[in-house]
């Protein structure tokens, strides 16, 4: 993590990529208790492509958890994402939306800071423009962003 906040360019790129493999590996919980969501938010929206691409990946990942998420969305997270949805990275792009639809999915209030970016269009066209991958996690996060202003379902009642 501190290589991520603090080292040379390069290794700000090891850093992330080594992030991003952690946090595949089921330790996203780790980086967060380390506060390495900050750094990765801002290599997410000033780094070099790779730096990016690998912050994409490990946010995606610290965004299934409920606390990370909150953090992931005070740091700014949401916006760096939406840009890379709209970015020419193809990898950036696939797992900046799994992040938002990860992120959608903690309910409506991550769901509003993902349409206050315009993150609802940058997923639309993305869903109608990107690769197949792109487009599946582009149209599972829409599916999260819809199904979240969904009115609740009546609470079934014993019979």
């Amino acid at each position: 993590v501190e290589l991520a906040r603090s080292g040379g360019e390069d290794a700000k790129e090891w850093a992330a990529y080594a992030l991003a493999k952690i946090s595949a590996g089921g330790f996203s919980s780790n980086i967060f208790e380390a506060d390495g969501i900050g750094p990765l938010v801002e290599l997410a929206r000033s780094g070099s492509e790779d730096a990016k691409k690998w912050a994409a990946s490990a946010l995606g990942d610290l965004a299934r958890l409920a606390d990370a998420s909150e953090a992931i969305k005070e740091a700014g997270g949401v916006g760096a994402l939406v840009e890379l949805v709209r970015s020419d990275g193809a990898h950036a792009k696939v797992w900046a939306a799994e992040g938002l639809g990860n992120l959608a999915g903690h309910g409506p209030a991550y769901c509003t800071a993902i349409r206050r970016a315009d993150g609802e269009q940058a997923l639309r066209k993305l869903s109608s423009t990107g690769g197949k991958t792109a487009k599946k996690y582009a149209e599972k996060a829409l599916v999260k962003l819809s199904s979240a202003t969904a009115p609740a379902a009546a609470p079934a009642t014993a019979p």
